[in-house]
């Protein structure tokens, strides 16, 4: 009788832990990690190392690389629910005028496309 009612025991134990965790991951999916990368034209060294600090400060970004001799800016952000041009656009902010060929997309499910775009407006 004892180990048929430790068996329902651990049974309800495991049931609600493991119920606790998926609502916990649940809640959490809405936030994911995006990635963007666009063309900068017509920025100074002294421009984009300007541009590479303000971006450094913003907490929702992880991982800024800028490629000055393919004029390359890729972002990688923290978990965010969302990311789009006006939201990135608003980081670059003064420097939104320099920037082309845009691609948006969520880490490790879309494809990074390769420079040079074949689809760059």
């Amino acid at each position: 009788m004892k180990i048929i009612a430790l068996s329902f025991f651990f049974t309800a134990l495991i049931n609600v832990s493991f119920s606790q965790t998926t609502s916990d991951h649940q809640e959490n999916s809405s936030n994911k990690l995006f990635f963007t990368q666009c063309l900068i034209n017509n920025l100074t060294e002294a421009n984009m190392d300007e541009l590479k600090a303000r971006l450094s400060a913003n907490t929702e970004i992880k991982t800024i690389r800028i490629n000055p001799e393919e004029k390359r800016l890729f972002i990688l952000t923290n978990p965010i629910e969302t990311l789009n041009n006006s939201i990135l656009l608003g980081w670059i902010g003064d420097f939104s005028d320099t920037i082309s060929c845009i691609e948006i997309g969520v880490w490790g499910v879309d494809q990074v496309s390769t420079f040079p775009f074949s689809n760059c407006e």
